[in-house]
């Protein structure tokens, strides 16, 4: 692929369902759930994320339209031995998810904020600290998570249950340095 060319676009859909395959000869197909189309963001590569444990894969999906004409965008997660992926409420404009170590908890941007939500209780998410143009995270055992709120500032660490986040680089604008 060339690499000045926009990302792949697509359609996520159940391999049970209707849209994707065709039912054996004799068995009756079972309604899969509604069709999710993805997109990747305006360059952005981290619009999925693996489990720590390999287990699920938590992405950003667009509902209520599709790629081309836009739509709503948020957090969903499949474990992958199931047919289906479940969507995370409070997760709306969702980008850039990224696990805690121990696979219960992503970490990502919306809204011009770095948020937490745990994967499976469908708790609300929680704030962690300003990121208006949110460019990916990463989430030690330590419970700190280091990221980069915007494109030409430094990497910033904060705790994972919140504070105040703390400066831990800064680029060298002569040198034309980015996060």
């Amino acid at each position: 692929r060339d690499r000045g060319a926009p990302p792949p676009r697509g359609t996520l859909r159940d391999p049970g369902s209707a849209a994707s395959s065709r039912s054996p000869p004799g068995r009756r197909r079972q309604p899969g759930p509604a069709k999710v189309a993805w997109r990747w963001r305006e360059r952005r590569p981290l619009s999925l994320a693996l489990s720590p444990d390999g287990s699920s894969l938590a992405f950003v999906a667009v509902t209520g339209g599709n790629a081309l004409t836009g739509g709503n965008t948020s957090l969903w997660v499949r474990p992958l031995g199931a047919a289906a992926a479940v969507r995370l409420t409070g997760t709306e404009e969702a980008v850039s998810p990224f696990w805690s170590p121990d696979g219960r908890s992503i970490g990502f941007f919306a809204q011009g904020k770095l948020k937490t939500v745990d994967a499976y209780s469908g708790r609300s998410p929680q704030v962690l600290s300003d990121a208006p143009n949110g460019r990916g995270g990463a989430w030690n055992r330590d419970n700190v998570i280091l990221f980069a709120p915007e494109v030409f500032g430094g990497l910033y660490r904060v705790s994972s249950a919140g504070g105040a986040p703390i400066q831990v680089t800064t680029p060298d604008a002569s040198r034309i340095e980015t996060s």
